[in-house]
């Protein structure tokens, strides 16, 4: 295991147009992160290092990067990473972004600490980046059907691997002529024979 010492971590100024974005960067950074990103450094100060190879090529930043841009800074602090791999610096990349994502909140205990704060002209709701699945139905274009008056919903899955698994807890069939499922069953049996079951 790597021990690193408080020397290896030296936070330092560069050149905003040295920095270098990694070409096959898996990570994807919506317009609301950015913004949330620019509101923060301009009312927080700019206090996280982009972190970067030998090479100024980002081993984990890229969305701070493109808000730094925005702002127009001409210099960004780093952190140089000069002893991984490209293994690892690739390890480095997923796992930056993907461990965070397995934590949560205590949403008590974040409710008061946001109200504890004072007005410093910080929408919290903005940094939220729409994690809020209610939020992201809002915008997203209401299903219209003049003949089937029941909550419907489209699913598009990535692979038949994940297709098979949602068939299995659904407890039904998908076939290459499937075009809807129902649930629950009873609502299959109901509804059978009013001609929208046709090709399953």
């Amino acid at each position: 295991m790597k021990t690193l010492r408080s020397t290896d971590l030296k936070i330092i100024l560069k050149p905003i147009n040295d920095i270098i974005t990694y070409q096959n960067n898996p990570r994807m950074h919506s317009r609301d992160q950015i913004s949330a990103i620019k509101k923060s450094v301009e009312i927080l100060g700019n206090r996280k290092p982009i972190e970067i190879d030998e090479n100024n090529v980002i081993i984990a930043g890229h969305g701070r990067l493109e808000a730094y841009k925005e702002l127009e800074m001409k210099e960004v602090p780093v952190i140089i990473h000069s002893d991984m791999t490209e293994d690892e610096k690739k390890a480095y990349r997923i796992a930056d972004n993907e461990i965070a994502l397995k934590s949560n909140w205590d949403f008590e205990l974040l409710a008061l600490e946001i109200e504890s704060i004072g007005d410093i002209g910080l929408d919290f709701d903005m940094l939220n980046e729409k994690d809020n699945p209610i939020e992201e139905w809002k915008s997203m274009p209401e299903y219209q059907n003049n003949v089937i008056e029941k909550n419907s919903i489209i699913i598009h899955f990535e692979n038949d691997n994940d297709k098979n698994d949602f068939a299995e807890l659904l407890g039904q069939k998908i076939t290459d002529d499937t075009k809807y499922l129902w649930f629950p069953k009873k609502e299959k049996e109901n509804i059978k024979n009013m001609g929208y079951m046709e090709n399953e």
